[in-house]
């Protein structure tokens, strides 16, 4: 972007954690504001793609903890 801040595509992206710290705090959000009158709730897909990365980031965890 214009003026030299961090934008899409650059070197400054966000680590896995960080990502996963975003869907938990945007998914308390969806959960107990935007789909709060629905009754089908958070899509699963969204609630899919945080169980995911929770799995991914702790594999990644422990394998890094076996070679230490």
């Amino acid at each position: 972007p214009p003026g030299g801040g961090v934008g899409w595509g650059g070197k400054d992206r966000g680590s896995n954690e960080d990502i996963l710290t975003g869907l938990k705090l945007t998914g308390y959000f969806l959960e107990h504001w935007a789909f709060t009158h629905h009754s089908r709730g958070v899509p699963e897909a969204r609630l899919t793609l945080q169980r995911r990365l929770e799995t991914s980031l702790s594999r990644e965890d422990a394998k890094a903890q076996s070679f230490v």
